[in-house]
């Protein structure tokens, strides 16, 4: 009966996994976004050209004129082909460009590993068999992974048909879709550290680590996980009465997930002398590391994890108390409740090490889908944890809560289209909402409230970002009144012609102050006090 049940269960879902893939590709091939590349993409995609060429990922000339002659030939002009030239012109001249650096030998790899596009090589040839677009290369590769990443969630051996049942979903409806057409590296990502995660539960902990060794290859903080895995199967291994051949034969299995892990540190090292040119360029700065922008990364109504994944972080924060309540109500500790809240706690552990080290980017508004990349695989220890808080509520009570999660996923999902959006220029409307309304509310990161508020990407290498010497605000133009000010503590002196030429220190004494990040502060101010003709939205004065 089991057996029968269980295969019941794979065949519904394989059948609603055909029927939803079907969708999201239609939707991917029929939106814009699929059609042109942009941010990362052209690094990726030039590295899976050289890849195909070559065998190699460093640039050469011949790959960048011949993609770029497919690409023109079969892809309405794009207005970001001008990074084709670019490119050309940085090979011409021996300079670098955006993504990618010369070595002491004259090669050019980018900054981000090869990985990635080493699994879009094969994709990027069945474009040329027939005859698309060779951006289409993500989308094929994104499938694969898609689909065998969705089939091993439903028949993953050891987890109740109701674990399997959910895990599968959240997968589906947490976000992940969001960025099946995007040329960067989050589905792949996501993908492998759920999959590694069960397999971690699994007791499969080298298996697991390989597949979060594959995703670290392209997000480094996956790869702490990783590393603590490898460690304590070491330790456990040392420690336990097994024979000398099965001892070297696990040996030998760390020591080849342990290169893996290495090989992007590695491979940068002895090209450029660091273990991260991302480290070393700039583009990781350890003080922006804060409280602040780690509860931006999950609840900025912006861009945090909360618009992906609402009902889930609120019946995963719900369970979780009740759990911990009813063990201090009931004053003891069943060995099956003990196994739940350790599993949740390391999940939850597991999250901020993936959390922490990504606050360190310096442009917290980059380009995305819906939210934050960084958050779309964050979310994923998040999804198991929720998935064994679950599987200890009685049946009913379990279908109610997922049904719960459902009724609110699904509609968020096709309220951007399955595949997301890329308008991370603009507010969204519940932000708009509120600070119109109740501006103190919400106090985003500062590079969040002004990018989107002039809707134009501030972010300028190596410069402080926004501007230290404008002060911003936001008007509400149906209440005539500015709502909301941004401004750096060194122009606290600074006189607001349009507030009755009162100074920031004035409104200060009206108003409490809100810091933020890099000495930017708020002041939400009420109705009326601040009256202005001006248009709805951000303005700012220098």
């Amino acid at each position: 009966m089991t057996i029968r049940k269980n295969l019941v269960f794979i065949s519904i879902g394989l059948c609603l996994l055909t029927l939803f893939l079907a969708y999201l590709s239609f939707q991917s091939i029929a939106g814009n976004n699929a059609k042109y590349l942009k941010g990362d993409g052209y690094e990726y995609i030039l590295m899976t050209e050289s890849l195909a060429n070559h065998l190699t990922p460093d640039l050469r000339l011949n790959d960048v004129t011949s993609l770029y002659s497919r690409i023109n030939a079969l892809t309405h002009t794009s207005p970001d082909n001008y990074r084709f030239f670019a490119y050309a012109d940085m090979l011409k001249k021996g300079t670098n460009y955006v993504g990618f650096f010369k070595t002491a030998d004259h090669q050019y790899y980018s900054y981000h590993f090869w990985f990635y596009p080493l699994l879009n090589v094969p994709a990027l040839y069945l474009t040329k068999v027939f005859n698309l677009s060779p951006v289409y290369c993500f989308l094929i590769t994104h499938s694969i992974i898609f689909f065998l990443a969705s089939l091993f969630l439903l028949t993953a051996t050891g987890f109740t048909i109701r674990q399997r049942a959910f895990i599968f979903a959240f997968y589906l409806f947490s976000g992940v879709t969001y960025y099946f057409n995007w040329y960067s590296p989050e589905l792949l990502t996501a993908s492998l550290l759920l999959c590694g995660l069960l397999l971690l539960l699994q007791k499969k902990p080298i298996a697991s680590a390989f597949l979060l060794a594959l995703a670290a290859q392209q997000n480094p903080p996956i790869g702490l996980i990783a590393f603590g895995i490898l460690i304590y199967q070491s330790l456990k291994i040392i420690h336990a009465k097994r024979s000398l051949k099965n001892t070297i034969r696990q040996f030998l299995l760390i020591a080849g997930v342990t290169f893996i892990l290495s090989a992007s540190p590695l491979f940068y090292l002895i090209h450029y002398g660091t273990p991260s040119l991302i480290i070393a360029d700039g583009y990781s700065k350890t003080h922006l590391i804060t409280q602040y922008r780690l509860f931006s990364l999950f609840f900025d109504i912006n861009q945090g994890m909360i618009v992906a994944i609402p009902s889930v972080l609120l019946v995963f924060a719900l369970s979780f108390v009740f759990i911990i309540s009813k063990v201090i109500y009931q004053h003891k500790l069943s060995d099956a409740t003990k196994k739940t809240i350790f599993t949740v706690l390391l999940m939850l552990m597991m999250t901020l090490m993936l959390a922490i080290p990504s606050l360190s980017a310096p442009n917290w508004n980059c380009g995305m889908s819906v939210f934050l990349r960084y958050a779309c695989w964050t979310a994923m220890p998040i999804g198991v944890a929720m998935m064994v808080i679950l599987n200890t509520f009685s049946k009913r009570i379990f279908y109610i809560l997922f049904a719960f999660i459902l009724a609110i996923q699904i509609p968020i999902l096709f309220s951007f289209s399955i595949t997301g959006d890329d308008a991370y220029l603009s507010h969204k409307k519940i932000a708009i909402y509120v600070m119109n309304n109740k501006p103190d509310w919400y106090n985003p990161v500062p590079v969040i409230f002004v990018a989107r508020g002039l809707q134009k990407d501030i972010f300028v290498e190596h410069k402080p970002v926004p501007e230290t010497d404008v002060i911003y605000f936001h008007v509400n133009q149906s209440q005539h009144s500015v709502r909301k000010i941004l401004y750096n503590t060194k122009n606290i002196k600074t006189v607001l012609p349009f507030c009755q030429n009162k100074t920031i220190a004035e409104l200060t004494q009206i108003t409490k102050p809100v810091t933020t990040e890099n000495n930017w502060e708020y002041l939400n101010l009420p109705v009326g006090l601040c009256q202005t003709s001006l248009s709805q939205g951000l303005h700012e004065i220098k």
